[in-house]
């Protein structure tokens, strides 16, 4: 697997109001991503690419037949993007207490 860098970022600001006291909170996801959209992406290798060499046998002559699978040939792309986690999320919250 490709490496991943990933940043998170988590802000949280309290606020006393009388009996009440609100927390608002910022959190951001990804934040690699936010400022370029080139880093920060997640990568996988798909499941059923796996296996580099397929043999079969020959039902007449009885002898084994090797191919290379696309992965494993030159300049083959070996991974696919995670979409929703090779993105930046934000998301806005707020808790109170009293």
């Amino acid at each position: 697997m490709p490496w991943t860098n990933s940043l998170d970022f988590h802000a949280g600001v309290n606020v006393g109001i009388g009996r009440f006291k609100p927390e608002f909170t910022a959190d951001v996801l990804n934040l690699i991503n936010l400022f370029d959209s080139t880093k920060g992406l997640v990568q996988y290798a798909n499941f059923h690419d796996l296996l580099v060499v397929n043999a079969a046998s020959d039902a007449t002559t009885g002898k084994y037949t090797y191919t290379i699978n696309s992965v494993a040939k030159p300049g083959a792309d070996r991974y696919s993007r995670d979409d929703l986690r090779s993105r930046w999320q934000a998301q806005l919250g707020m808790k109170i207490r009293f």
